[in-house]
């Protein structure tokens, strides 16, 4: 991809960039394949939590991979739906483990 960086020199920092067009095509790429050989792809929150991300990822059909509460929180207000969100880790907290259940999240460890 061509583009120009001097068009973020007067952006303040931290700023991040995100080629969203190799975003999608690599969550299709991924579910191809997943879907080939039928299994659910799950993405690590903990990889990037960014809501519009997190959107991508849900319109994609793809589930979420949440190693805390506010993971949890973050793909719920993404609009994942619960039962596409694992929750997995040692080491939750009885909030943590609260989030999980009331929003019927599968939890293992």
């Amino acid at each position: 991809m061509n583009f120009d960086l001097k068009q973020f020199e007067r952006l303040k920092t931290p700023f991040y960039w995100y080629d969203v067009q190799l975003l999608d095509r690599t969550i299709e790429t991924v579910k191809s394949l997943a879907d080939h050989y039928g299994y659910h792809v799950h993405y690590a929150v903990k990889a990037n939590g960014n809501i519009n991300i997190l959107r991508r990822i849900k319109e994609a059909g793809l589930g979420t991979d949440c190693v805390s509460g506010n993971e949890i929180k973050q793909s719920i207000a993404a609009g994942i739906d619960p039962q596409k969100i694992a929750f997995a880790g040692v080491g939750k907290s009885d909030e943590e483990i609260r989030i999980g259940l009331e929003n019927n999240i599968f939890c293992f460890n």
